[in-house]
């Protein structure tokens, strides 16, 4: 998204504002299915959690990588 925003990845082809809708659209919907925590059983919220706990840690190697590349 931010390389669309910016107009980084365009390259000339006008399709960067195409693509952030496109992909804001795609998020709105996938958003849009979720429950609310509040819904969720102690079981499923933990499950839930356990799972943002993982994707914070996989994200942050990430950046650990691509910081000194000049990436992040």
């Amino acid at each position: 998204m931010q390389f669309e925003l910016t107009g980084r990845a365009d390259h000339g082809c006008g399709s960067d504002p195409a693509t952030a809708r496109a992909d804001l659209g795609g998020t709105r919907e996938a958003l849009s299915e979720w429950s609310p925590l509040s819904r969720l059983s102690q079981a499923q919220r933990e499950k839930v959690d356990a799972a943002l706990d993982e994707l914070v840690q996989r994200l942050t190697l990430v950046a650990t990588v691509g910081e000194p590349r000049g990436m992040v």
